[in-house]
């Protein structure tokens, strides 16, 4: 079917030029009309270029009229319908259309019964704004018009959702609507602004309706700023809108506060950045922010991956909240951060148990709607097992780095309190631990090791981050294949020429516990320690929180810090002139950030010897490593030596750290590792990314995402208010009107946090930072 496409042109010679260069690319204008309307251009470039483009382009069906006077938007468009006896696309001379951009809008028109007008999605069009609503968005840096276009479409669900009224910008209508309801209304709208829903609402009215064309994008340039003329054009026009509608109008009104399109607003943001690079899920049982203190060493080391991995992959971490009993998913892109609901608690049937359908159902439509490459396991708390069958399933690779021994046995760490280490071996004499710690009747463990074997095969990689963690897991599954991947750190700038303001500090021998100190991280040598130390000269230090509330609190010979940031400790530990650090961890730690931070503080360490620490302390002569039936005295007696001895050995250990500090393995190397990694195993296992279900399962994820922001569409409209009254009062519009707008916002608006800064916006703008002179009260 024919269509002629309307073009009004007053002046703007770039945007025209660039306009009618992407309609006749991406137009098939041997069966369409392309009707250029010049009205009365004042840029004396306008008429030749308009017939440049019928002279160079003699094949196609270029038209132009040449309008004598100057009839306004609203007149000219008029004109376009009049001379038209088809479908016409009124479409402004400050965009430019995409590939298939009238195919897909006239497939929309006639997708559905009683159709009037056709709007596509833009990054400027008000109700048809993306990805962020009634915005003016900017096109991400690195990525063109069409290459946004092209996005958009193969990412759309194809929902061709009604909206209450079109958008001027680019408007197909059908020419039967035109025939029953007529042109626009030019007497009442003849200047522009709100004609084009005055057409819309008496097609509602004419029982006609108006559809969303959410798989085109047309880029529209636009401006958001207005001149107090326009401004008071705007608001008289839409008082009559509201006047002679009251219902459309406040349908409209009702449409902006709900926003039912949500969906594709976010399918959209998600689909541009989920197409840009490889997708990695990241699965992990809990995923604090990194502002908060004491964040386990799981925790940091996927933020260190995030960080230096961000602009080469987007990573989406899947994580339970055991605070709201919920499973979330965040999508962390290049620039932005977006987080949803996966899911309430699913309903287990047993208290430890490894599948779970609901579960498995939830990460196939994941998997298919964030277009995941690989999948990478940190830890599978609060997590189940059917991941490694949905992944087989879509040939999705699997990276699983074992941070402990869940693997092995829900308790995770393997903590026996007279022996340090359990007898793991023994999966038979685990009865009487269950039964005390997991209140079971049932030895579990031998399924459990059953399921987590068949798991661990289907995974590609299996990574551990120490060599006594290897050998641990090899004593139960033999014959898998494990690599060793060390954690990177990062130095951190100590204070230079720090001077020590605290003499009694400085006149005694500090020694410093670090981190959460739970009964498995050495709460009774805290509590030793301290009490040996109560007559001596030697003061003990906590950084983090004991499990025991008594020793959260100073005493004599004992100071509590509490809680603290990573980047801070350093200097912490300078400020107090820690000398020494005890790390008497009473399980086979896998890594130990804490151990890592006394070295890049040029700490020596106390530790038993068991796990990742003393490996690690061993490797480079870090410090003093003691059996692990030694008791808190003999920790003591070693602290005193120490002391004593404060020269030579003491002096040696520190050496050897700062040399091993110059060749240390920083976040960077091993990010660069992980990517190597990544980027192997996706080309070796590429996936297709077909899914027929896909559609309904972006549905059901965007609906979870409504639950997640209750507040998030009111929030987002108090914000496109806030920035619309600050262009208004940056715009000469006179002072009384700029303070009522200030005023009318404040109103509406009275718990927003924009409420105080659009005021203190009106006293700058207004008062300080431009003449008070230029602008007129009336």
């Amino acid at each position: 079917m024919d269509v002629d496409i309307v073009v009004p042109i007053y002046n703007a010679f770039d945007f025209v030029k660039k306009c009618i260069e992407t309609v006749v690319e991406y137009t098939d204008l041997t069966k369409h009309t392309l009707l250029l309307i010049n009205d009365k251009s004042t840029d004396k470039r306008i008429l030749p270029l308009l017939n440049s483009f019928i002279e160079n382009n003699k094949a196609l069906n270029i038209k132009l009229i040449d309008n004598k006077e100057n009839r306004g938007f609203v007149g000219t468009v008029n004109i376009g319908m009049q001379y038209s006896q088809h479908d016409v696309i009124l479409l402004n001379s400050d965009t430019e259309v995409t590939k298939n951009w009238l195919l897909k809008i006239q497939n929309c028109a006639y997708s559905k019964s009683a159709v009037a007008t056709v709007t596509p999605l833009s990054n400027n069009a008000t109700l048809a704004s993306v990805p962020d609503f009634l915005s003016e968005n900017v096109l991400p840096p690195n990525i063109t018009v069409d290459e946004y276009a092209e996005i958009v479409e193969k990412c759309s669900m194809n929902l061709f959702p009604e909206i209450p009224t079109a958008h001027g910008f680019c408007m197909y209508i059908k020419r039967e609507a035109i025939d029953d309801i007529g042109f626009f209304d030019e007497k009442t709208f003849g200047k522009g602004y709100g004609e084009e829903n005055d057409f819309s609402y008496r097609c509602l009215q004419g029982g006609y309706r108006h559809l969303l064309c959410d798989n085109t994008y047309i880029y529209h340039k636009g401006s958001q700023s207005f001149s107090q003329e326009k401004n008071e054009l705007i608001n008289s026009h839409l008082q009559i809108l509201k006047e002679k509608y009251p219902s459309c109008f406040a349908n409209t009104e009702s449409f902006v506060q709900q926003n039912p399109i949500l969906e594709i607003q976010q399918n959209v943001r998600y689909g541009v950045e989920l197409y840009s690079k490889k997708n990695i899920l990241i699965i992990i049982h809990e995923f604090k922010t990194i502002k908060e203190k004491n964040i386990g060493g799981t925790t940091l080391h996927i933020y260190d991956l995030i960080e230096n991995m961000r602009d080469e992959f987007n990573f989406h971490i899947v994580y339970y909240s055991i605070d709201e009993f919920k499973y979330y998913v965040s999508s962390y892109f290049s620039s932005d951060k977006i987080t949803n609901i996966l899911s309430q608690t699913y309903s287990p049937y047993t208290t430890l148990n490894l599948y779970n359908d609901a579960f498995k159902k939830d990460i196939e439509k994941l998997l298919s709607v964030l277009r995941i490459d690989l999948i990478h396991i940190h830890h599978l708390k609060n997590m189940y097992l059917d991941i490694f069958q949905v992944a087989e399933e879509k040939n999705i690779s699997i990276i699983y780095t074992l941070h402990d021994f869940y693997s092995l046995c829900p308790s995770i760490k393997l903590f026996n309190k007279e022996t340090f280490l359990c007898d793991y071996t023994n999966s038979k004499g685990c009865s009487s631990c269950i039964s005390q710690n997991f209140r079971q009747n049932v030895n579990f463990i031998p399924l459990w090791r059953k399921e987590f074997y068949k798991s661990l095969q289907i995974a590609q990689k299996i990574i551990v981050p120490s060599f006594s963690t290897k050998k641990i897991i090899l004593n139960i599954y033999k014959d898998i294949e494990i690599d060793v991947i060390g954690h990177g750190y990062d130095k951190i700038d100590k204070k230079k020429d720090y001077n020590y303001s605290n003499k009694k500090i400085q006149k005694r021998f500090n020694i410093a516990f670090i981190g959460g100190i739970s009964e498995e991280k050495g709460l009774k040598y805290l509590e030793g320690v301290i009490l040996e130390a109560q007559k001596s000269d030697i003061t003990i230090h906590l950084f983090g929180m004991a499990g025991n509330k008594r020793y959260n609190i100073s005493t004599r010979n004992y100071i509590f810090h509490g809680p603290y940031m990573q980047k801070d400790l350093p200097n912490l530990l300078l400020e107090n002139d820690i000398k020494l650090i005890c790390l008497m961890s009473m399980w086979p730690e896998t890594y130990s950030y804490t151990l890592s931070e006394s070295l890049i503080s040029e700490i020596p360490v106390i530790t038993f010897d068991l796990g990742a620490i003393a490996e690690r302390v061993k490797a480079i002569d870090a410090g003093w490593i003691l059996p692990i039936n030694s008791t808190s005295k003999d920790i003591f007696k070693l602290i005193r030596a120490i002391k004593s001895d404060h020269s030579e050995e003491y002096k040696k250990k520190i050496e050897n750290i700062k040399h091993y500090l110059k060749g240390m393995k920083s976040t960077k190397d091993m990010a660069n590792e992980y990517a190597d990694l990544y980027n192997k195993l996706i080309s070796r296992f590429p996936i297709s990314h077909l899914d027929p279900n896909e559609i309904q399962s972006k549905l059901e994820f965007y609906k979870k995402s409504r639950e997640l922001h209750p507040l998030k569409i009111k929030q987002m409209m108090e914000e496109k208010e806030y920035k619309l009254v600050k262009n208004n009062i940056k715009n000469p519009i006179s002072l009384k009107q700029a303070f009522k707008e200030v005023q009318d916002y404040r109103n509406t608006y009275t718990d927003s946090k924009w409420r105080n800064k659009i005021l203190l916006k009106f006293i700058w703008y207004r008062f300080l930072y431009i003449n008070p002179c230029r602008w007129i009260w009336k």
